[in-house]
């Protein structure tokens, strides 16, 4: 009865929140965007988000109106998303002790995770097509600078879409270890080659983090055929969304550290 008190609690907090932010502070907001006069409110988004007058000058404000509302209606549905969890944490801790990863379980998982690296490939493959007009902003990065490619050898790029799309299918097909092993390792090297040519131009995507973590240790189960090695890339996926916190602190909640 406890834990339903304090989720009635939470969601008339959460309520309250909405409403304070739909009915006052969304309207501090769009008057800053679209009038430049500072605020309480204005004041404190800048010191937690230091690009935001950059963003305010180049971005249409409806636009970042709605990237503001996105981030409310986000925090509604993880709060939501927790107390249920909660409300179901006997339950679910009992269905994950009993669960057991099975030949059929890990071909599935498997099929999705090499099936969206070929998806991945193609899709990138247009992005690289689509930046060639942006060469001059263009710096090799590791392992590119090594061995001195440039963003524009068509012939070369088509080579290395052709061996990850190749290698991202053929551990679904193999059946000898090693092999499995050894192209899985290929098509995940192939996907970081190409994402070095992203990060070529200054950007730095941390959305694919735990993506390469998990192309990065599922090899090693079609090495050694052990279910720890998936569990362990699970919990790879969990710390990755932590890591920075437990080197930078609080300012892993800064804007210039996301």
């Amino acid at each position: 009865m406890k834990v339903q008190k304090s989720h009635i609690t939470i969601i008339s907090v959460l309520f309250i929140c909405c409403g304070t932010y739909f009915g006052y502070l969304q309207n501090l907001i769009q008057h800053y965007l679209i009038s430049n006069q500072q605020n309480w409110l204005s004041e404190i988004l800048e010191y937690w988000y230091p690009q935001l007058p950059i963003l305010k000058n180049s971005i249409a404000p409806e636009l970042l109106l709605q990237r503001a509302n996105q981030f409310i209606y986000r925090f509604v549905f993880l709060t939501l998303l927790f107390l249920f969890i909660n409300s179901k944490k006997e339950f679910l801790r009992t269905e994950f002790n009993r669960f057991q990863f099975s030949t059929k379980h890990i071909s599935i998982l498997t099929s999705i995770f090499y099936g969206y690296a070929v998806f991945t490939f193609i899709d990138w493959w247009k992005e690289i097509a689509n930046i060639q007009r942006l060469e001059a902003f263009y710096t090799p990065i590791f392992p590119l600078s090594i061995i001195n490619s440039t963003l524009f050898h068509t012939s070369f790029y088509y080579s290395v879409l052709a061996i990850g799309i190749t290698c991202a299918t053929l551990p679904l097909w193999l059946k000898n270890n090693l092999l499995q092993f050894t192209t899985a390792i290929i098509s995940i090297s192939c996907l970081l080659f190409m994402h070095a040519t992203f990060c070529g131009f200054g950007k730095m995507d941390h959305g694919y983090a735990s993506f390469f973590y998990v192309g990065m240790i599922l090899p090693f189960y079609f090495l050694w055929k052990d279910n720890r090695v998936i569990r362990f890339a699970q919990l790879t996926v969990t710390l990755c969304y932590f890591r920075k916190s437990f080197f930078i602190g609080h300012s892993f909640y800064r804007s210039y550290s996301l």
